[in-house]
């Protein structure tokens, strides 16, 4: 094994210690740079802050998380998890990767993707369904690989900064890019958030729904992620829909006119989806689209699939006899040749007071005439295969874990 030498970094107000450690690895110079930087120079640290950075630093020396938790007396390796997480949010953990000169664009992506073998197949397949739809190829395809012994929040946050790498210089070149909700998307925020990025003062965020009911968690909902988005960029251009609902209930359909008259009195709801100023909504013309996919297995617990099937009257399990998930909050069928499922789904997707199909269809073939930043989609569990094939025709740019990947590849062509 090659070594080359980086520096990791822990910084206060009194000391500076540096550590040297890193690695050639899959032949290529893969370099593994974490820096412990104090960003709350006029704040007093707690005890969960404090064990925060000796964990970190223990990760500066290439200690493991198991060998981590015994040393500190860490009451178990999840919350030692937790605690390279905490880090990681507060901007005093970062990873990078550091090329040597030389190496250009095309040679780094083909390093990157070297731990999945199949990607030219895979992306020969997406490509081949993507046309017989008539739908776009994807410009590119970005294969993660986030770890396999880690928690799941521990392989979010490294998908979330691999992500970043992407999204990030496509968002500095849109003027308007929506954003949707999830815990994938929060992973790619914050990730984001601990960047510095360019400033783009004129990027506009926009949300791509509103909110469901009696759902308190806004750090995960598309006002929240459009606000950071904006904020990372140097914006002050967010607009937001919270207090807009995301949907109007199926016992209340033949109010539906009425209840949309009504949301028009939302100055931002009537500037993204209906008029701005004499010209178009925002999103008939948006220039990016960060999305993740939503399953009906995994996504049980998220408030945007547990309203869905509330206010459709849809009892445990009826939603998913008729869908296969949802990009965005719109619904896809589960058999695309079921035409009583094709009008189920319409009904609910009419329902549906956010983003519709048609602005992910036109952003993307904006995109593909090189109008447009595009659609990316984001997206890490294997359950979401089957939807994610759903998809392919009105993606850009597919940002996906490895075993997400292969279950992709697996998924027969006549499907």
């Amino acid at each position: 094994m090659h070594i080359y030498p980086t520096k990791a970094y822990i910084r206060t107000k009194k000391n500076e210690i540096k550590c040297r450690f890193g690695e050639i690895r899959n032949s290529a110079w893969i370099l593994d740079s974490l820096e412990v930087i104090d960003l709350m120079p006029d704040a007093e640290l707690n005890e969960r802050d404090r064990l925060a950075l000796a964990v970190a630093h223990l990760l500066t020396q290439d200690r493991k998380q198991k060998e981590i938790e015994n040393l500190l007396k860490i009451s178990s390796q999840s919350e030692v998890s937790r605690l390279v997480t905490h880090a990681r949010n507060m901007g005093w953990l970062r990873t990078s990767v550091e090329w040597p000169a030389g190496v250009v664009d095309s040679e780094k992506e083909e390093i990157k993707n070297r731990g999945f073998g199949n990607k030219e197949q895979l992306e020969r397949k997406i490509n081949d369904i993507a046309i017989a739809r008539g739908g776009v190829p994807v410009k590119t395809l970005h294969i993660v690989y986030s770890g396999s012994d880690l928690s799941n929040e521990e392989r979010l946050m490294r998908f979330g900064i691999a992500a970043a790498d992407v999204i990030v210089p496509l968002a500095a070149n849109a003027k308007t890019c929506a954003v949707a909700w999830g815990k994938t998307v929060k992973s790619l925020i914050d990730a984001i958030r601990n960047r510095d990025c360019s400033t783009v003062e004129n990027l506009v965020g926009l949300p791509i729904s509103g909110e469901p009911f009696n759902n308190t968690d806004t750090g995960t909902s598309p006002s929240a992620a459009a606000r950071y988005l904006c904020e990372a960029f140097g914006s002050n251009n967010w607009l937001s829909l919270q207090g807009v609902p995301a949907r109007i209930p199926k016992e209340l359909s033949k109010d539906a006119n009425t209840i949309r008259r009504f949301l028009k009195k939302c100055d931002d709801y009537k500037d993204i989806f209906y008029e701005k100023e004499g010209r178009g909504p925002f999103m008939k013309d948006v220039g990016m689209i960060i999305s993740g996919i939503g399953d009906v297995i995994t996504s049980e617990n998220d408030p945007w699939y547990r309203e869905t099937a509330e206010m459709e009257d849809q009892g445990e399990g009826d939603l998913m006899k008729i869908t296969i998930g949802n990009i965005g909050g719109v619904w896809i069928p589960k058999d695309s040749d079921n035409p009583e499922q094709e009008k189920k789904i319409s009904a609910i997707n009419e329902r549906w007071l956010g983003i519709q199909k048609v602005h992910f269809e036109s952003c993307a073939k904006r995109c593909n005439a090189g109008e447009a930043s595009g659609v990316v989609v984001i997206a890490v569990e294997e359950a979401k295969a089957h939807i994610l094939h759903r998809v392919i025709g009105m993606v850009n740019h597919l940002i996906i874990s490895q075993p997400l990947a292969q279950a992709l590849l697996d998924i027969p062509d006549h499907e």
